[in-house]
């Protein structure tokens, strides 16, 4: 029965992974899509602005291989698409933790049933930082390849948080599963001070620079120079149109939109997330240690329901780094699954994940996954 389990989930993950792909197909095919791509083609070339980063390599490659910079910005989310699907699988079977792990891989609140059942959500500048995390999970088990895989998830997790401010809250979520490695592997201390002493030095550097130039007067700044190179105006129309609000401007949305829904919403989305960590939390060895890092985890992101309305989003983000480090353990062998599980109660946890979800903005959405599809179906 576990075996066919793991079949199922394996199933579930690689066909939620296609569809994702598939939006990304057709966002590009539509001329981007305002947060997915338009995110990422933020630039500067016409005054200082905040997340800037890639934006700006991105229109420099255009410029030299004489290449539409959409293009070069969804080829660069393909490739790291595919090496988060099959770095999160490699991670799977290193933890030995199948079938119980399931209940958290699928989970509306992970990052892949999170994007599958809401798309404009997806493959944003944290698939950088998933990546980055990955490729830290993926080197516990790598000897060979163990320093080459820190060099560049360290590479990974700075270019992510240059890219976009709010990836610096990931900073102590992956300094916890680096000093794991780096333990079990009995690696040098270097393969921590340096390390967390570039990501620190970019998060903070990030940070500064966005409090100095927190929005800009007219969007049409960022969006002039993707117009000169071919772009649709209307890939404008979203993250690089954000770019006009201020702190104080976002937190006076979220305030206007904080009624008692959303916060009930919010709870509830959470409550949900929270049980099937807590069934995977009962199976360890180490119940009460896991669950108190579940709740701990959230502390870095607490800021981000004040400053943004994407409560989902951030939800995701927590969720997302608590599963990690929980992963991270496991590899280590600091976390065993102890506990026999009843499959009856399992499979009803697995099922339970497809008719729900976590909704970009709205914290809890109803129908999940199953309902993604037959909206993309019929």
């Amino acid at each position: 029965m576990s075996r066919a389990i793991t079949i199922f989930c394996i199933g579930s993950l690689l066909l939620a992974a296609l569809y994702i792909l598939q939006q990304s197909v057709q966002n590009y095919q539509d001329g981007g899509d305002l947060w997915k791509q338009g995110d990422w083609l933020i630039n500067s070339e016409l005054g200082p602005v905040r997340r800037a980063f890639l934006g700006n390599i991105i229109l420099r490659i255009s410029d030299i291989s004489n290449t539409s910079p959409l293009l070069i910005t969804w080829l660069i989310q393909v490739i790291l698409l595919t090496a988060l699907i099959t770095l999160l699988l490699l991670a799977i079977k290193s933890s030995q933790a199948t079938p119980i792990i399931w209940t958290i891989i699928l989970s509306p609140a992970f990052f892949l049933f999170f994007w599958a059942a809401e798309p404009r959500a997806s493959i944003r500048k944290e698939l950088i930082i998933y990546v980055a995390f990955l490729c830290l999970l993926t080197a516990y088990n790598s000897l060979q390849w163990t320093r080459l895989l820190i060099v560049l998830s360290t590479f990974l997790f700075v270019v992510g948080i240059i890219g976009h401010e709010a990836m610096a809250l990931f900073f102590p979520a992956y300094v916890i599963c680096l000093m794991i490695l780096v333990k079990k592997n009995n690696l040098s201390s270097t393969f921590i001070y340096i390390p967390i002493g570039i990501a620190l030095s970019a998060s903070v550097g990030s940070i500064l620079y966005a409090l100095a130039h927190p929005s800009v007067e007219d969007f049409q700044q960022v969006c002039q120079p993707l117009l000169k190179r071919g772009l649709n105006s209307s890939i404008c129309d979203g993250a690089i149109k954000w770019l006009e609000y201020d702190t104080k401007t976002n937190s006076d949305l979220v305030r206007n939109d904080a009624t008692a829904s959303k916060f009930s919403k919010l709870a509830l989305g959470y409550a949900l997330s929270s049980i099937g960590f807590i069934f995977f939390a009962y199976h360890t060895n180490a119940y009460s240690k896991v669950m108190a890092l579940y709740a701990t985890s959230a502390i870095p992101f607490i800021p981000l329901f004040a400053l943004g309305i994407d409560w989902g989003r951030w939800l995701n983000f927590h969720f997302s780094s608590a599963v990690f480090i929980s992963i991270a353990l496991l590899i280590s062998g600091s976390l065993k699954i102890e506990k026999n599980h009843s499959n009856i109660y399992l499979i009803t946890f697995l099922l339970s994940n497809f008719i729900w979800s976590i909704g970009r903005v709205a914290p809890l959405t109803p129908f999940g996954v199953l309902g993604q599809a037959y909206r993309t179906l019929f």
